[in-house]
């Protein structure tokens, strides 16, 4: 069959399979062009806050990460991070995700780009592929793809290696829901379990949820036009719900770690108070309300607006139409957040709650712009849809084509730039809609439509990203590289506190990047204890949220005064967690430092470069002996006591259930450090030599995986001193040794193993017992 044939407007000459070739080398082509002028050469001094997560926190993880994993390590813990905490469970760098193997064979820099631009033009083919498969013609699928892929907000998602990477699968998940209710095969379910998988696994499960979302409702709408039996609408629902479940269990190398850090971690599936929802406001109010059309880069554009508003008046794709302009609402009215007050629906609905920034929803607004933009131009060239009902036509396009003018005329009276241009656009397009679809005509205006889509983005100028994708922005850095690596080597085993500054160049996950232990550091993902307490250090209480801000690794006040007291006075807490040295970069603000300092009894001392450094005397050792304990209080009872200065952790320490042994009336009054054997990421090993029973103390993260030896016998690991390990030992030397292996990670290696062969051989067998469905 060819494209004419198919779609009637096509050379004969050309097969469906050649323009489809033709079509995904044009978005490939487009992309690169777009990547290269746009997006990759963006000057690092126009850095700015939009593209900060790209700097400080995925290039770092990223580099870091997959140097381990072409060694062939697995990154399972991190001991550079706070007092450590779990790597692989960290779910935003996304070790299992496939399309991260560029970071094995390239520099991260390269590999980020080649990610990025890669994922552009997949997003491109999904969405084409998807209004293809549902039988719009070519152009009006390149319309569709170039509209979402390429502007708007999928494109400044680019800032977030793992948002991008997870929504550019929404349009082949797509194609498998139709699919699904259209053939009912199993070769369709393994389509859109691969898509919702791969979109699980690049680690951004608000746009994984909002995609499942958007392909449930897909399933309801297809399922409901196509008026099937009820036996047959109950088989594709079973074969989505499977699908579903399947990408759980394709993802669960991943999921699984990610589950066992967030019942014990400050992200949790819980809902989040509404007051947090939004902590650093909603870009989408502005986008939404003031400047929808040109006044952001995220902003709709006038081309897309104007086709979307035309979309009923072509009278094609009904079914697809409604649904697709009912989600664009949703999402829209939805991201606005508090704003409005139907947001206690999106908070109810079953895992939306749970994430901040409802903003992202406008990843589904777009989605529905392009599809509706994409359905104008099928009928600009097919002309309307005999076998519709001409009310029900009339009807949906009277309703939609009302709407778009009402809120046309509403922001042209605001003065919102580009509105104006969006009415003549309306009246303009919809004339000629009438009056020459179907045509010849109709083909030429489709193709100058798909240009001017095309260029619009080109010639905005307020497109601002600027990302690590080139050597000199990686130098940029690395600025301080030299200084924190001469750090590292002066201090094997212990803490230090590096006090980050709104600077890429210092940022937090720099220290990681040097070998240096750091206490603060920007990370999303937390174990709850650590929270409290630095929480407790930094503001004197314990709570989950200051300034309405979640935990995100880094200390809360930091040198500042909390309403009940400096943060230096509880600088206890600091010693106990073997912070030797506080690491001041150039941008950090010095006067406060001072304050803090005085506050806690240091001075800085000679810096390392451009870096101010401070020691810390009063720095306990990572690891050591002690011969009292006793029961821990309650929580906020307990980190006072830490944080008092008169606490001697040699001497007595806090436990939670059996210290292990018995303390004996010859014990000394104070313990005595410890030796480290090896000091690695997930293995520790510790020579110790006690005068009597005692406990050995490691002042690091006590996590649930964490497993422990006594000269080789497995001993229990009791909670110490709130955050950190003990393990009883009897008198002499003994080595301990702790490991950390976690079941869930071998257990979902090996459940996504098993699902990778369920998956390969419903592709194999594509149809289901008894069916005669073809593929």
């Amino acid at each position: 069959m060819t494209c004419a044939e198919h779609e009637g407007y096509l050379l004969r000459s050309v097969s469906r399979r050649s323009c489809t070739i033709l079509c995904v080398v044009a978005l490939a082509l487009y992309a690169a062009v777009l990547f290269w002028f746009r997006i990759g050469s963006g000057d690092v001094k126009n850095w700015d806050l939009a593209s900060a997560d790209a700097f400080v926190y995925f290039y770092p993880s990223y580099e870091q990460m997959y140097a381990r994993v072409v060694r062939g390590v697995l990154p399972r813990w991190n001991p550079w991070q706070l007092f450590g905490t779990p790597w692989l469970a960290a779910l935003q760098p996304g070790l299992y995700y496939p399309g991260h193997f560029a970071y094995l064979i390239l520099p991260t820099h390269t590999a980020m780009a080649v990610a990025g631009v890669s994922h552009m033009i997949l997003a491109a083919v999904g969405i084409y592929v998807f209004l293809n498969g549902v039988g719009l013609g070519s152009v009006a699928a390149l319309t569709g793809a170039v509209v979402f892929a390429f502007r708007g907000y999928f494109l400044s998602c680019l800032a977030g290696p793992n948002l991008v990477e997870a929504a550019a699968w929404i349009g082949f998940g797509a194609l498998g829901v139709v699919s699904i209710v259209e053939r009912g095969t199993l070769r369709s379910t393994t389509l859109l379990a691969g898509a919702a998988a791969m979109s699980l696994l690049a680690g951004a499960p608000q746009h994984s949820a909002y995609l499942m979302y958007a392909w449930g409702t897909l399933w309801l709408a297809r399922t409901v036009t196509a008026e099937q039996p009820i036996a047959a609408a109950a088989r594709s629902g079973a074969l989505f719900g499977a699908a579903i479940l399947l990408a759980l269990l394709l993802s669960a190398a991943q999921l699984l770690p990610t589950a066992q850090i967030m019942a014990e971690g400050t992200r949790s599936t819980s809902q989040l108070p509404a007051r947090v929802i939004s902590p650093l406001g909603n870009p989408a109010v502005a986008m939404l309300e003031r400047f929808p059309i040109v006044g952001l880069s995220q902003s709709f554009g006038v081309m897309p607006l104007v086709l979307a508003a035309l979309a009923a008046l072509g009278g094609r794709h009904l079914g697809l139409l409604v649904w697709a302009l009912l989600l664009g609402v949703v999402s829209a009215v939805f991201a606005l957040g508090a704003e409005t007050s139907v947001f206690g629906v999106y908070r109810m609905l079953p895992g939306l709650g749970m994430f901040r920034g409802p903003n992202r929803m406008l990843l589904l607004t777009d989605f529905s712009m392009a599809v509706a933009a994409a359905i104008t131009i099928d009928a600009f060239v097919r002309g309307p849809d005999a076998s519709a009902s001409r009310r029900a036509r009339i009807a949906v396009a009277t309703i939609v084509v009302a709407a778009a003018v009402a809120w046309t005329v509403f922001h042209v009276r605001l003065g919102t730039p580009g509105a104006s241009l969006v009415a003549v656009g309306i009246a303009a397009g919809g004339a000629t809609l009438l009056l020459v679809r179907g045509t010849r005509v109709a083909i030429v205006a489709a193709g100058v439509v798909l240009l001017l889509v095309g260029t619009e983005i080109f010639v905005r100028t307020d497109l601002r990203l600027v990302l690590p994708y080139t050597m000199d922005k990686v130098k940029w850095l690395q600025l301080y590289d030299q200084s924190y690596r001469l750090l590292s080597r002066q201090g094997a085993h212990d803490r230090i506190w590096l006090i980050v500054a709104a600077d890429p160049q210092s940022a937090a996950k720099q220290a990681m990047r040097n070998g240096l232990r750091s206490i603060e550091d920007y990370e999303p993902m937390n174990l709850i204890r650590q929270n409290r307490y630095l929480t407790y250090f930094g503001e004197g209480a314990v709570t989950d949220y200051v300034n309405d801000l979640p935990f995100f690794g880094t200390v809360p006040g930091r040198f500042g005064s909390s309403p009940t007291s400096s943060a230096g006075s509880r600088r206890r807490l600091l010693d106990l967690g073997a912070v030797g040295r506080i690491i001041i970069p150039p941008k950090a603000s010095q006067g406060r430092a001072t304050s803090f300092f005085r506050a806690a009894g240091l001075r800085a001392g000679a810096g390392i470069g451009t870096l101010a450094v401070a020691v810390n005397p009063n720095a306990n050792a990572r690891a050591y002996v002690v011969y009292q304990t006793a029961q821990a209080p309650a929580e906020t009872e307990l980190l006072a006591r830490l944080a008092d200065p008169t606490f001697d952790p040699l001497a007595l320490a806090y436990v939670e259930g059996d210290p292990g042994f018995t303390p004996t009336a010859d014990a000394p009054a104070r313990g005595a450090e410890a030796q480290f054997v090896e000091d690695g990421e997930d293995v520790v090993e510790v020579e110790a030599t006690a005068t009597t029973a005692g406990l050995l103390v490691l002042a690091d993260t006590n996590a649930p995986g964490w497993l422990a030896t006594v000269d080789g016998a497995t001993a229990p690991i009791v909670a110490t001193n709130y955050l950190f390990r003990g393990v009883a030992i009897p008198s002499g030397k003994h080595r301990v040794r702790f490991l950390y292996r976690p079941w869930t990670i071998p257990a979902g290696q090996v459940i996504s193993l098993a699902s990778l062969l369920v998956l390969g051989l419903m592709v194999v067998r594509p149809r289901l017992p008894g069916s005669s469905a073809s593929v």
